[in-house]
């Protein structure tokens, strides 16, 4: 019975977090995202949601969607925020290929609104985590910034929010909204690097243990042999003194 009403509290607490973002889950999002201290199959989840009185009094169910019982507005919602997904994922798995391209960049990875497919419109950022080359964060931070300027005139925006060293995966600050950002986001060049972060963080798993791979899949970018080339002569050409010079002029003071 104590169980029972621990996975009661879960699954509240997780609908109460998602609502903060104005967002109605699935069952399968529910599952994936439960906040709660052990790992619990998709049966139980299901379970506990149509047989517990709690639940049933707490929640709605609407098309498919769950969300608390005097928010079903969010149900319109969700299914409008679904197609302009739809709309913006190519744009993101675009957008992502290309910082892939870049020197130094070992994993590409979309976190924010759009990878929980809940951005508030088709003019929302485009938000991105990127993981380099030891000792070339800031240079690829400046190169980044091109390709934020060119997206711009494209009449997107893009923001590589994180940018982390290849050395230096584990985050410090271990948040819950750090912990979602990690858990929810959708890798797209790099999963080998995605995978070594994912365990540099598994404090994570503290929070949603039942996240432990990529909710929503996005197509992985693969450089051909001649962007393979380009990108290993430029690393070449940047790997020693004057590359240093450019990391030290991206650096902050």
């Amino acid at each position: 019975m104590r169980e029972t009403h621990t996975l009661e509290a879960a699954i509240l607490r997780t609908v109460l977090y998602a609502d903060i973002f104005d967002y109605a889950l699935s069952v399968r999002e529910l599952h994936h995202f439960l906040m709660h201290h052990t790992t619990v199959d998709l049966a139980a989840v299901e379970y506990a949601l149509s047989t517990s009185p709690t639940l049933i009094g707490s929640l709605a169910y609407c098309g498919g969607w769950i969300m608390l019982a005097d928010r079903t507005a969010l149900e319109r919602l969700r299914v409008e925020r679904e197609r302009t997904t739809q709309a913006l994922w190519p744009y993101a798995e675009r957008f992502g290929r290309t910082l892939a391209r870049l020197p130094f960049v070992r994993m590409v990875g979309l976190t924010g609104a759009l990878t929980m497919h809940n951005p508030s419109s088709l003019h929302d950022d485009f938000d991105y985590l990127i993981v380099t080359k030891p000792g070339r964060v800031w240079l690829a931070r400046l190169l980044s910034i091109v390709v934020v300027r060119w997206v711009r005139l494209r009449g997107h925006e893009i923001c590589p929010n994180y940018v982390l060293a290849e050395d230096r995966l584990a985050q410090t600050r271990r948040t819950l909204y750090i912990a979602h950002e990690v858990a929810q986001m959708t890798p797209l060049f790099g999963r080998e690097v995605y995978d070594r972060l994912r365990d540099a963080n598994g404090w994570t798993f503290e929070h949603m243990p039942n996240a432990r791979y990529p909710l929503h899949a996005g197509e992985m970018a693969r450089l051909n042999r001649a962007e393979r080339w380009i990108k290993h002569a430029v690393e070449w050409v940047l790997g020693g003194r004057l590359g240093d010079w450019l990391e030290g002029m991206g650096a902050p003071p």
